[in-house]
């Protein structure tokens, strides 16, 4: 099999946090009013995420170069652990390895209502109790900026117009589920238990935290343990993007490869075919 390969760009954990948010910007700006549904949102966040970030080598990540892969489940399921998982694989320059999953059930706000009606409280129980570490990710179409702070810099300074070059207003916030769960609300005052999801993916993903381990739902999108699930039993969630992170040095080149630029090879990620099929489409 012919693995993918994408050029390797240099960047900063403020930068590539940056560019999720431009990403988000330009995604609410095309969606809403006319598209603003949660799967149509969340395919191509997923999939803006590789076009745009994917082969980012982060300098004050200890030199890590880090290769986005989505997926999309491939036939139907009872859903248990969210709309997405997140599986991060770490290689440490040390050779040390770690590999967890994180779990985001997404909502968007209602323009009627402005509140996040589909919110349901056993479905978050159920998530909790099998995830404990999952998390809410709320879709806005306006610009959020009571989230909690993240000690980067002060929030007085930011924009909607320049996104991260102080701390952001955002569109898109992740609420950890047993906050949610505690507080019992499904509008805007879960904001504060928020923060911005390009933070949680690059500054506390990336870095392995938040993440799930011991997790039926790891072990089933992986192909070596396709024969142990069947239709009626998959408990896994529709979308899935694999998150590979090497060392610099660890990273195999194409022979396209040159000074002026990189070309490297994304690592095997291991997904069941039978289960998921890639996102390839560039929307």
């Amino acid at each position: 099999m012919v693995q993918d390969s994408v050029e390797i760009q240099k960047t900063t954990l403020n930068k590539f946090c940056q560019g999720i948010e431009e990403l988000i910007n330009e995604l609410v700006k095309e969606d809403y009013v006319l598209d603003w549904e949660e799967d149509t949102l969340t395919r191509k966040f997923l999939s803006r995420l590789r076009n745009k970030l994917n082969g980012s080598l982060i300098t004050d990540l200890e030199n890590r170069v880090v290769f986005l892969s989505p997926f999309k489940l491939s036939k139907p399921a009872e859903y248990k652990f969210g709309d997405i998982a997140i599986i991060v694989n770490i290689e440490y320059g040390d050779g040390d390895n770690l590999e967890g999953i994180a779990f985001l059930e997404a909502k968007k706000k209602y323009k009627e209502s402005r509140n996040y009606d589909a919110i349901k409280w056993e479905q978050l129980e159920r998530i909790n109790k099998n995830a404990p570490h999952s998390q809410l990710l709320l879709y806005d179409f306006r610009d959020i900026s009571e989230f909690a702070s993240t000690g980067l810099v002060a929030k007085k300074s930011a924009t909607a117009s320049s996104p991260m070059t102080q701390l952001p207003v955002t569109k898109f916030v992740s609420v950890p589920i047993n906050k949610a769960l505690q507080v019992k609300m499904k509008n805007e005052r879960l904001y504060k238990l928020s923060l911005p999801v390009s933070y949680q993916i690059g500054y506390r993903y990336l870095n392995g935290f938040d993440l799930d381990f011991k997790n039926d739902t790891l072990a089933a999108v992986k192909k070596d343990f396709a024969k142990n699930f069947t239709d009626v039993d998959l408990e896994v969630p529709e979308y899935l993007i694999y998150v590979s992170i090497v060392p610099d040095k660890s990273v195999k080149e194409t022979r396209f490869s040159d000074e002026k630029k990189r070309i490297g090879i994304v690592p095997d990620n291991g997904i069941n075919g039978n289960l998921y099929t890639q996102i390839k489409t560039n929307e």
